[in-house]
């Protein structure tokens, strides 16, 4: 997923300008904030600090989806091939598929 997330910033916010990148410090955090909100969601999900990802069997599943459409972070959402998709569409995406896997990163200049 980080290499996905990089292109896309790369392409959209820095115009294709990898030293932009660099000279700004953008980078993936390595704790990801979403966890001082409800740290007792992320205990039990494959996290590698950078990524989380939260499959459909997870029985936080749900609070998962509300927390990333409730708090005012510029989330951006992807579809499983890594195309941008609404927020209207990742809502029903995830009501409408019976098996899927979230992934979350948080990606920022420093």
């Amino acid at each position: 997923m980080e290499d996905s997330v990089e292109d896309y910033f790369l392409k959209e916010k820095l115009d294709n300008d990898r030293d932009l990148w660099d000279a700004q410090y953008w980078g993936f955090y390595d704790e990801i904030d979403l966890k001082l909100f409800r740290e007792d969601l992320f205990l039990d999900i494959d996290d590698d600090g950078i990524q989380a990802n939260i499959k459909t069997d997870n029985k936080f599943k749900k609070e998962f989806i509300d927390l990333s459409l409730s708090i005012g972070y510029n989330f951006i959402y992807f579809d499983k091939d890594f195309n941008e998709i609404s927020k209207d569409a990742f809502i029903k995406l995830t009501k409408s598929s019976t098996e899927f896997t979230l992934s979350i990163c948080q990606c920022s200049p420093d």
